[in-house]
């Protein structure tokens, strides 16, 4: 038996973003208005999976600088959508497409961002394979770079030293590192 208040779904829609455990909260159907004393072992599974996956870029934008980030709900489901977790459908409702990559280009002094076309994202790709091959001395006549005895050690020093900056997550680092190498393979 359900004993919180129904959700005002129309109420946090409207928010612009809420805490990461009031998301936690409404994806597991509960209202954060009426948060319990004691969280169950649901609603602490999905605020971890959240907060470890906030900086995926590919969904959630980085509207944080502190140590207390907020989520846009939108983005949040669209996430939950995309790794076929089970949501509320109010919440679901809320989806939104995935943030596009863009790029910034210089026009008259005007800085303006525009979407990368599919050649554009290939090309970085391949730069991305290409310098981890140097780094890794996976080119003929070419040895691994001493600062980094393996490549989580140098994705570990970039989070580090770029913390807070959208996409240089481990989590974000790996999956694009691997998906760049895939494609670069199927292209050969």
């Amino acid at each position: 038996m359900n004993v919180y208040k129904k959700i005002d779904w129309f109420y946090w829609a409207k928010r612009k973003s809420v805490s990461i455990m009031d998301a936690a909260l409404l994806g597991c159907n509960i209202n954060p208005k009426d948060r319990p004393h004691k969280l169950s072992d649901e609603v602490g599974n999905f605020y971890d999976l959240i907060d470890d996956n906030r900086d995926d870029c590919d969904y959630f934008s980085r509207n944080y600088k502190n140590a207390h980030p907020n989520i846009i709900l939108s983005e949040l489901a669209s996430w939950c959508q995309s790794i076929d977790y089970p949501i509320p459908d109010e919440l679901k409702a809320l989806a939104k497409p995935k943030i596009k990559e863009s790029v910034a280009i210089n026009i008259n002094d005007k800085l303006i961002k525009k979407p990368l076309t599919e050649l554009e994202r290939r090309t970085y790709e391949n730069i991305i394979v290409a310098l981890l091959d140097c780094i890794n001395g996976k080119l003929p006549q070419t040895a691994r770079h001493q600062s980094f005895s393996s490549e989580a050690q140098m994705i570990e020093s970039i989070e580090k030293h770029f913390k807070g900056y959208q996409g240089l997550t481990e989590t974000t680092l790996k999956r694009k590192f691997s998906e760049s190498r895939r494609k670069l393979q199927e292209e050969q």
